[in-house]
């Protein structure tokens, strides 16, 4: 048997007056009070037209646009750094989620985003959470981020430059306009380990 990473991605643009929500559930989340499965599994509920509600204030769960699923790499930069971390050879992780407004396909070899656009600390504007055999990340983008249409994330273990787990190029109908002021955005990862038989 081996043993492989699945990396799957999931995206939301949200008006500006959910901020409040989206930033309690993720704190929740991010403090252990809810499983880091509840805010990812509502991005799926939404997509798939389902009624969801805020755990805190019981306000509609409804953002503007929620992105099918995509499922993507992790880079051997990131692959390397697990291998460091399983070895006890690094204490690093991963709390840096940067979004991006390059196009150029993922590669392997990537170690940076083809075009930055914003970088947040997932310890303060979202969650890094272990869920069984995967690590989930979230991060929630502000609406004094710039207008970009994001076409590009990735996540490292330092706010500038450092070491890249994985970088998500989207398809053109999953990037997201976002209108500075108007909306923000969150992004969403789950690395799994997987089993290939």
């Amino acid at each position: 048997m081996n043993y492989g990473f699945q990396d799957v991605c999931q995206n939301a643009l949200w008006n500006k007056g959910d901020d409040r929500d989206v930033s309690d559930e993720l704190m929740e989340v991010r403090e252990q009070y809810h499983s880091p499965d509840i805010f990812i599994n509502k991005l799926e509920r939404k997509y798939n037209d389902q009624t969801v509600h805020f755990e805190r204030s019981g306000h509609l769960f409804d953002p503007v646009i929620v992105t099918p699923r995509k499922y993507d790499m992790v880079v051997l930069s990131g692959m390397s750094a697990i291998s460091e971390m399983i070895t006890n050879r690094r204490t690093r992780g991963f709390t840096f989620y940067r979004s991006g407004t390059g196009t150029k396909s993922e590669s392997a070899s990537d170690t940076k985003l083809q075009a930055e656009h914003h970088t947040l600390a997932v310890t303060t504007d979202g969650f890094a959470q272990p869920a069984g055999s995967s690590a989930q990340f979230a991060g929630k983008f502000p609406y004094t981020a710039f207008t970009a249409t994001i076409s590009e994330a990735g996540m490292f273990d330092q706010a500038v430059a450092g070491v890249m787990l994985f970088r998500t190029v989207f398809p053109i109908e999953q990037r997201i306009p976002h209108r500075q002021y108007e909306t923000f955005f969150t992004l969403s990862q789950t690395v799994s380990m997987i089993s290939i038989t």
